[in-house]
């Protein structure tokens, strides 16, 4: 299976040092489509340290999957972009799950990263923190005569953080309709730049559903 994904990037200008979004399209293969049924058992101590890269979790990548019953044990999961403790991004999937690890990353969740289109259903025990690898830009002078120097990769705060998801339902070119569904509790800790929430980061469905069963 090879399916573009697309999404919204937060740059800033090395001209001008203002920000800006930017579409990008990326091309992933062989996402996991099937049927998991953890049956309530207990994945415990998953590592995975890979903050240079994207689509980061138990399962990178889900599309039209049903996920159910998974529960995450004091994991350690540290990503780039789209990292969750389940799935890093969910697309149009049905996931039910719990989290009680670390997940760290930048759009990151205890349970998914980034929700497209998809259901999302669980409780996050663990520690969800927005942080990674991120770009600082090193301008000199002020005003007109401001111009860019370097740019230097840090370890820095990021942003779309959420207890569940840290960013739910995207408008696709090709779909003005998508939702994206997060219901659950959130008892963990959640740290970040922009855009942090209990239960979702941020929210651009078009029809959107979050709710808390605390």
């Amino acid at each position: 299976i090879r399916q573009y994904i697309e999404s919204k990037e937060f740059f800033v200008s090395p001209l001008t040092g203002r920000s800006y979004y930017e579409t990008v399209r990326t091309l992933l293969d062989s996402p996991f489509a099937g049927k998991f049924n953890g049956l309530n058992y207990t994945i415990k101590n998953l590592y995975i340290n890979r903050p240079e890269e994207d689509y980061i979790g138990l399962l990178g990548l889900t599309e039209k999957c049903e996920i159910n019953n998974v529960n995450m044990v004091d994991s350690k999961i540290k990503g780039g972009h789209y990292v969750g403790g389940v799935a890093g991004y969910n697309n149009q999937g049905d996931i039910k799950g719990n989290n009680s690890g670390n997940v760290s990353g930048m759009y990151v969740g205890g349970l998914v990263g980034f929700n497209d289109d998809g259901q999302v259903v669980g409780i996050n025990k663990g520690n969800i923190e927005g942080s990674g690898l991120v770009n600082k830009y090193i301008f000199e002078g002020e005003g007109d005569d401001r111009h860019y120097v370097e740019t230097r990769v840090i370890e820095g705060s990021t942003d779309y953080v959420g207890g569940l998801v840290g960013y739910s339902g995207r408008r696709n070119s090709s779909d003005g309709n998508e939702k994206g569904i997060v219901k659950g509790i959130n008892y963990g800790n959640v740290r970040g730049n922009r855009f942090v929430g209990g239960l979702v980061g941020a929210n651009e469905a078009y029809k959107g559903l979050f709710k808390s069963l605390h």
